[in-house]
């Protein structure tokens, strides 16, 4: 049977106005590893939002609490292995968002035979938090993604990405020219019988969706542009669908003209293609979030 034991501590003045400091004058004698893992276990409270951020300041007249079950023995959580294929950029009580490496699938294959990224971020979070999927992009892409902890933010962050408020940037190389250096591609876009996406003439047939991607030229390579491109909407596929259809796929894309988008200097077995920017406002807060993934050696090392 849950047994809360409650805490609490109002700041009056800036010498105490740290998080972790706070907790461990209300814990004199605890040992750091427990006051981290209270943090990580999600029951270190500020003005009633989460907070798992030890580091995180207080103004004066903020109030920190302590929620704990005495019946519970809160461990350190292990951090994900410096190794690993993705790390975490952020992470409060209510999401988090990481930056995964290309080869990695987003969410669970049906097979079940492939460990995918949100069973690895199942394996890092407290067993008591659930892991919510908001976005995704494709095995072979690499770059930033958010996710959520409960249905209620999972459902906020979804219409913010439904109304075309998250700004998303990539980094793409694709074959050939690019021309002109600045446009946008605009089609209605439907899913074939492989589940293959292409463009339809409007959106009339059944389940065409809108799809615009903006775009604006970086650099001319040999035989291939560097562009950066802006999503307005976010289908699946939709920047390498919209590349091919151009007769400038994707460089190392294997599933939309697949011959064309073939070029000697790529030898990386996954897609040039990197989600850079993501920029969201936060569904709990208000506070307008945004994050930058640095472009992967494996992209540098085309540039030359």
């Amino acid at each position: 049977m849950s047994n809360t034991q409650i805490k609490s501590f109002q700041v009056e003045s800036k010498e105490l106005s740290k998080a972790d400091k706070i907790v461990i004058h209300l814990y004199p004698g605890l040992p750091r590893s427990k006051i981290r893992a209270f943090f990580q276990n999600h029951c270190v409270y500020i003005n009633n939002i989460i907070c798992i951020n030890p580091g995180t300041s207080l103004a004066i007249g903020d109030t920190l609490e302590v929620r704990s079950d005495a019946n519970r023995k809160y461990k350190e959580k292990r951090l994900p292995d410096p190794n690993s294929n993705f790390k975490i950029v952020y992470e409060d009580g209510n999401l988090l968002v990481v930056d995964k490496e290309a080869g990695i699938l987003s969410v669970p294959a049906k097979s079940g035979n492939i460990t995918s990224l949100m069973e690895q971020i199942d394996n890092y979070l407290p067993s008591t938090v659930s892991i919510h999927v908001v976005h995704r992009l494709d095995r072979e892409t690499s770059g930033l993604l958010v996710f959520a902890k409960s249905p209620g933010v999972c459902r906020k962050l979804k219409e913010q990405f439904e109304n075309r408020k998250p700004e998303r940037v990539y980094n793409a190389f694709v074959k050939g020219l690019v021309r002109p250096e600045k446009s946008f591609f605009r089609s209605f876009m439907a899913t074939d019988e492989d589940l293959n996406q292409y463009s339809v003439e409007d959106g009339e047939e059944e389940e065409g969706k809108l799809a615009v991607t903006h775009y604006q030229v970086e650099k001319y390579l040999d035989d291939a542009t560097w562009v950066k491109v802006k999503l307005e909407t976010g289908r699946r596929n939709q920047i390498r669908v919209h590349f091919s259809e151009n007769k400038n796929p994707v460089i190392g894309d294997k599933r939309y003209e697949t011959e064309l988008a073939k070029h000697p200097r790529w030898t990386d077995k996954n897609l040039a293609l990197h989600a850079e920017t993501l920029g969201f406002t936060h569904p709990t807060t208000g506070k307008k979030l945004s994050f930058k993934s640095e472009m992967p050696d494996r992209m540098k090392e085309f540039l030359g």
